[in-house]
């Protein structure tokens, strides 16, 4: 019987390099995203506010939103969206003062690509002397989109 001992040499080197680049622990590539916006609404029944767009050749997944608003009227929705978001309602909570003061802390899967923007939007009950002041956070995280 003929051995080949280059074959098995050569088929065992690729088996260790096979085995070492799967069993290597995974690089986390994902940048963290935190972003922070506000918007005031003064005689409106809406106020509406826009994130910075989503940078070029990256995915940006929101996880958290997290939501203040404080009204002197009736508050009736507060909903982030983007532009391949259906409107998400976040679910808020009374706290408390002498005006309406709301909170939300919701988590949520939402995907952004480059050039897109999440944004919020802010509806109170209209009436003569309505304002709105709200401040919103999101949080998750930003991937590399191969193109």
């Amino acid at each position: 019987m003929n051995i080949n001992w280059f074959t098995y040499a050569g088929g065992f080197a690729f088996l260790t390099i096979a085995a070492a680049s799967y069993l290597a622990p995974r690089i986390d590539r994902r940048i963290p995203y935190e972003q922070t916006k506000s918007c005031y609404a003064g005689g409106l029944s809406q106020c509406d506010a826009y994130f910075a767009k989503v940078p070029a050749n990256k995915r940006l997944v929101v996880e958290q939103a997290t939501a203040t608003v404080e009204t002197n009227t009736a508050l009736q929705s507060v909903k982030f969206y983007g532009s391949n978001i259906q409107d998400v309602a976040l679910k808020l909570k009374r706290v408390g003062g002498g005006n309406k003061v709301y909170t939300a802390s919701q988590r949520l899967m939402a995907h952004l690509n480059a050039g897109e923007s999440p944004n919020f939007a802010v509806d109170i009950a209209s009436g003569a002397a309505e304002f709105s002041s709200t401040t919103m956070t999101l949080k998750g995280y930003l991937v590399d989109v191969k193109r």
